[in-house]
């Protein structure tokens, strides 16, 4: 079970061939090199990331997350049968069972069965892709079985917040942290409110 205040978040500029080892100093930080410690890799399933995990997290558990799935889904979907059709919503749930079964592979042999022969099976082919690549990394019965998170949502909503919250903590991103840093920071969500009050008492008795 993840301790609810326990995400740090590594930023930076710099281009993925050099964010991933900022990131692997991060991991290593939190206890990565431990014994008996499992590390898991949750990415969108990009070329760059994915390439990025193999190279700076060798051994870990490699898992695209659930939510981008999902949306890979609903684009394989649209190139077979259309957004407005009234079996799209019908089909997601459909995927969405099934890529919890381990049943990625046998969606796309599904999938290009039905579409054989027909005008629209090159586009899908296309959105297939994503799965055909990614198949491996899509085991999500096999990943909630050993307790793994399929999603990536409990680390990144912070990134989903009202447009006050949001701008609070751009603005303390921004004001705290000098740029030639933002490799090396890490941020504690709970303690990110606290800095930003002391900046602006600070700001008021200057």
């Amino acid at each position: 079970m993840r301790v609810w205040n326990s995400t740090t978040y590594v930023f930076s500029f710099k281009p993925i061939n050099e964010f991933g080892p900022c990131l692997r100093r991060e991991a290593l930080r939190r206890g990565m090199g431990a014994a008996g410690k499992v590390v898991v890799v949750i990415t969108d399933g990009a070329e760059g990331l994915k390439n990025m995990a193999d190279q700076c997290f060798r051994d870990s558990v490699k898992i695209v997350d659930f939510y981008h799935a999902m949306e890979h889904a609903g684009a394989v979907l649209e190139a077979l049968i259309g957004r407005e059709h009234p079996d799209y919503q019908r089909g997601l749930g459909r995927w969405a069972r099934r890529l919890l079964k381990d049943k990625v592979l046998t969606l796309v042999k599904e999938t290009r069965k039905e579409c054989a022969g027909q005008k629209q099976a090159a586009a899908v082919e296309q959105a297939l892709g994503y799965f055909v690549n990614n198949a491996d990394r899509m085991q999500y019965g096999t990943y909630r079985a050993s307790g793994y998170f399929i999603g990536s949502a409990w680390a990144t909503h912070s990134c989903f917040l009202s447009p006050r919250r949001l701008k609070l903590r751009i603005r303390i991103l921004m004001l705290s942290i000098p740029l030639s840093r933002a490799e090396t920071c890490n941020i504690r969500p709970d303690k990110m409110e606290r800095r930003h009050k002391m900046k602006k008492t600070r700001a008021v008795r200057d």
